[in-house]
């Protein structure tokens, strides 16, 4: 029901009244995120790096959409092209269009940054 269409309506969840209104902080946890790679089952440690991040949002569609532009700033880096992430995070702007439940434009995110500024992405 959540997973297709690589997890487009993930949102839905959050629509339910047991989760509904009760969280108050998301936090991406992005210490030594995976970069590449297809699906959940996929891993592997070349693909890992210690970005040693993270990324506190009160909007949980704004957090993801951060963690997906470091994600994708890393691949163009490694691969010294763009190369999209695949499957594409469809569930963040369905999560801000579909269901409403924040920002996943970066133009309507504000980051503040703090810590140390090496190799940050973003």
């Amino acid at each position: 029901m959540y997973h297709g269409n690589a997890c487009e309506r993930l949102g839905a969840i959050w629509k339910k009244s047991s989760v509904r209104g009760k969280t108050r902080l998301n936090i991406l946890v992005m210490l030594t995120p995976l970069f590449h790679g297809i699906g959940p089952h996929h891993f592997s440690r070349r693909y890992l790096w210690p970005y040693n991040g993270l990324i506190v949002s009160r909007d949980p569609v704004a957090a993801d959409a951060t963690g997906a532009l470091i994600i994708q700033a890393k691949r163009n880096e490694n691969f010294g092209k763009v190369r999209p992430i695949s499957p594409p995070p469809r569930h963040i702007e369905a999560a801000d269009v579909k269901f409403g439940l924040g920002h996943s434009h970066p133009d309507r995110i504000k980051i503040i940054q703090l810590g140390w500024k090496k190799d940050i992405l973003i």
